[in-house]
């Protein structure tokens, strides 16, 4: 996701400890960092990204060799969580990610973030952000979208869950006989 969407705060949420540090400084996180944990008897691989902003926006050096490193984390993953802030509006930015994240032929889950921060929701929230985001994205419609709040920790195990039913349907096998 972009800078700043709440990808390190998650990463904590899902731990259940302050492990990776969060900021409202955007670019805290410079590289990727794996986190090993054991989630329902399996070992799971989080890996937090920095934030990734246009290309035209990356100052060379530190924050470009960050975007490498981050591409080199998608790659090996077996699932990738593509993170947006729900106060605001998709990006170009967001679009651009999407499509790098539909190209890399991952496993993937839409997260809309800081869903605690949405004012005036109600039952049919949910629903219209998920229409704006399938509108903009219609190559990514296949993927399952979650509302979590990163902060709160509402629906962080959630995206554990989706994530280990995604990687089983990557890995399904049919059998045409």
């Amino acid at each position: 996701g972009r800078p700043n969407v709440g990808k390190s705060s998650m990463v904590n949420a899902i731990l259940g400890e302050e492990r990776v540090i969060v900021s409202p400084i955007a670019h805290t996180t410079r590289e990727p960092q794996d986190t090993e944990f054991e989630y329902e008897g399996k070992t799971v691989v989080l890996v937090d990204t920095a934030g990734m902003r246009q290309r035209s926006k990356i100052t060379k050096g530190v924050e470009e060799a960050g975007i490498e490193r981050n591409m080199g984390a998608v790659s090996r993953a077996d699932v990738a969580l593509l993170m947006f802030d729900a106060t605001q509006d998709p990006t170009s930015q967001d679009r651009h990610l999407a499509g790098m994240l539909e190209e890399s032929h991952k496993g993937l889950i839409l997260v809309a973030n800081k869903w605690d921060l949405v004012e005036d929701k109600d039952s049919n929230s949910s629903k219209r952000y998920e229409a704006v985001i399938r509108q903009l994205f219609p190559f990514l419609n296949w993927a399952p979208m979650v509302f979590v709040s990163a902060k709160t920790g509402q629906r962080a195990m959630n995206l554990v869950d989706v994530a280990f039913k995604v990687q089983e349907e990557r890995y399904r096998h049919i059998d045409y006989n």
